[in-house]
């Protein structure tokens, strides 16, 4: 994925190919997806 804040097209565009990804896999909804992921952040 990335290893910086996405600011680029190209970064933003890497991170959303992420979410989708994971939302086709998953099932869950992009929103529950966003979630799980703000919980991990500064751990």
């Amino acid at each position: 994925m990335i290893d910086k804040a996405p600011t680029a097209k190209r970064d933003l565009a890497l991170v959303q190919n992420a979410f989708n990804t994971w939302q086709q896999e998953s099932g869950r909804p992009l929103a529950h997806i966003s979630r799980l992921l703000s919980y991990t952040v500064g751990w």
